[in-house]
């Protein structure tokens, strides 16, 4: 990441006569408000449930003016390290992510605030639904000591659907 970084703000400032500094500021700026605005438009769509996590990737693009457009969000981003920027940036991030999401889940069982996230070294929270609404909001995905049953369809043989879905058993 670093090595790209510094790769673009050498050209970009070559060309523009930008602040050294522009990539890591400005430029990174600009892309956390669109990453901002893409989760904040989301958040009906997004149920956070302490305990798993989502990975997402979001790819940019600069302009000759140096405009950043968002061009697509990954729901199922590639993590292949098949080069060396993403060898030195991949295992990392996805390490620190496993960290804050047992972080996450542990604070949760224990009965304890959310926030701050001890864990988070080099990432910055951009959104939390946990920061925006309320922290009781978000829940645990299922409770271990409920086992999880299938649920059949009771209908003629040739309307069941294929497959099955999952759900908590009554309990009586």
């Amino acid at each position: 990441k670093q090595w790209y970084q510094r790769r673009v703000a050498i050209t970009a400032g070559e060309k523009h006569n930008l602040k050294p500094n522009w990539v890591f500021t400005e430029l990174h700026e600009k892309m956390k408000q669109i990453a901002y605005n893409v989760f904040k438009s989301a958040q009906c769509r997004l149920t956070p449930k302490i305990g798993l996590f989502d990975l997402y990737g979001l790819d940019f693009m600069l302009d000759e003016s140096l405009n950043v457009w968002l061009l697509e969000v990954n729901t199922n981003p590639s993590i292949h390290t098949h080069c060396r920027v993403l060898a030195d940036m991949l295992p990392p991030s996805v390490d620190e992510t496993l960290g804050i999401c047992i972080e996450l889940f542990d604070k949760k069982v224990a009965g304890l605030s959310t926030f701050p996230i001890d864990s988070a070294k080099n990432f910055e929270l951009i959104f939390s639904a946990a920061k925006e609404y309320k922290q009781s909001s978000i829940e645990m995905p299922i409770r271990f000591s409920e086992p999880i049953t299938p649920k059949v369809s009771k209908s003629a043989p040739s309307q069941r659907k294929k497959g099955i879905s999952l759900r908590k058993p009554k309990t009586s």
